[in-house]
């Protein structure tokens, strides 16, 4: 009897995991700095860490120049930093403080996990510049983890979680319509996810706004009005590489429309369609949505950041779930609700599985 009551147990803690699963901890880079005489300092942020059920077993520096693992490391709560330096590793491991490569290998149980990939300095593929003297490079919060944002940062914050502050330059200029005549909009703003750019522009067509510091290339916005709606534009291709503090002057040519299939609905301040939770870790998404969808054809596109339809989802409920595909990919993604043909709002969320 004892062994059925066990057996019993056992199926319905093994179900009940399945059905809630911890989400596995990761590892990533928050901030490299480098010194007056080139020697270099590493700031790693793990999270959803479980040492009693998932314990981060081993951690690796790879750069450039060779691999060599972490001698020992704490981990003393479910997300806090490692400070890495040479005398961390089993080995000694060149960085090159001009141009290079460096990315976090670990391994959770028998899963060895790859981070991303900071490249930096000339050479080709790099997102961001060499930090000059007092510099740093460091992962734009609170998602860094997620969107892989990295900026220069004038002000760094070793040993401390990192803040925003001497990470931006300003990006001012006029935004000209498809027509080349300067933009008049008395409502509405531009973002861009793979940037962290947001763009208010004026009635007169001027706008200014931070830019993070990092070789930032923008050739497509997506477009919001006042009521949440939005789309996506398409605009003449810019780079800017930015410096914190510095100003660029650079102008925006759209090449879209702004009203092109846009129906305005008066949905009052309450948000149209709520997604979580935000950031996804699974595979399955929650919805809510405020207007009524049981009479009308209703249903929700999923949207890269590059304006490319991943999935479609048929909703016949004001809330429920959804079930993402499993080929699905990490990174930000849009929400776009859809009924009769009109965009009656639309949510960016994050994918980190």
């Amino acid at each position: 009897m004892k062994k059925i009551l066990l057996t019993l147990n056992l199926f319905f803690i093994i179900v009940i995991l399945r059905a809630n699963p911890l989400p596995s901890p990761s590892v990533d880079i928050s901030e490299i700095y480098f010194d007056d005489n080139g020697k270099w300092v590493i700031e790693l942020m793990y999270s959803d860490a479980q040492q009693d059920r998932l314990p981060i077993d081993s951690i690796w520096i790879k750069t450039s120049s060779g691999i060599s693992e972490i001698r020992r490391f704490k981990i003393t709560s479910s997300t806090g930093l490692i400070i890495v330096r040479n005398d961390s590793l089993l080995s000694t491991l060149a960085i090159n403080p001009l141009e290079g490569s460096v990315q976090i290998v670990y391994t959770v149980g028998a899963y060895k996990t790859s981070g991303k990939t900071i490249i930096y300095g000339n050479l080709i593929n790099s997102t961001i510049n060499s930090p000059q003297k007092g510099q740093s490079i460091a992962g734009v919060p609170p998602y860094f983890q997620y969107t892989g944002l990295y900026s220069i940062d004038k002000s760094p914050t070793i040993g401390t979680m990192n803040d925003t502050i001497g990470m931006c330059g300003t990006i001012k200029g006029r935004i000209y319509d498809k027509n080349n005549q300067l933009l008049s909009v008395t409502s509405g703003w531009f973002d861009n996810p793979e940037t962290d750019i947001y763009i208010y522009p004026k009635a007169d067509g001027f706008y200014s706004t931070r830019l993070y510091s990092k070789k930032n290339h923008l050739e497509k916005l997506f477009f919001y009005t006042s009521q949440s709606e939005g789309f996506f534009v398409n605009i003449s291709p810019i780079d800017v590489s930015m410096q914190p503090d510095s100003v660029v002057s650079v102008d925006i040519h759209l090449l879209d429309q702004l009203n092109v299939g846009i129906t305005e609905i008066n949905t009052g301040s309450e948000s149209i369609i709520k997604i979580f939770p935000n950031p996804v870790k699974g595979l399955t998404l929650n919805y809510e949505i405020g207007i009524p969808v049981n009479s009308t054809r209703c249903y929700i596109d999923m949207v890269n950041l590059n304006g490319q339809k991943i999935c479609r989802f048929s909703i016949t409920e004001n809330q429920g779930k959804i079930s993402l595909p499993s080929t699905i990919e990490n990174g930000a993604y849009f929400i776009n609700l859809y009924a009769n043909n009109r965009n009656y709002g639309s949510s960016k969320i994050i994918i980190s599985r």
